[in-house]
């Protein structure tokens, strides 16, 4: 019953979670409006090099963990772990 409580409460806070940054993304744009867009204009390459380098750490951990997880003795199918089955 402990588990199905501290789910729901994670689903909640969660929710709670993406509807403030979603009001306050609505916000920020009323308020700034023009700013913002000019912004994201001006460093749309520093966004994109960021979210490269964030999208290839997690896969250096994702194959240091599988590595990780091999050397002590488990086989995981690479068609069944990216599945995520």
């Amino acid at each position: 019953m402990e588990i199905v409580n501290s789910s729901k409460k994670i689903y909640i806070a969660f929710i709670i979670t993406c509807l403030i940054i979603i009001s306050y993304g609505f916000i920020s744009q009323l308020i700034y409006g023009e700013k913002i867009i000019g912004l994201l204009e001006v460093f749309s390459k520093n966004i994109f090099f960021s979210f490269c380098i964030i999208n290839i750490s997690y896969f250096i951990r994702y194959l240091r963990w599988r590595f990780l997880i091999q050397i002590i003795g488990f086989k995981i199918p690479i068609k069944r772990d990216l599945m995520n089955c």
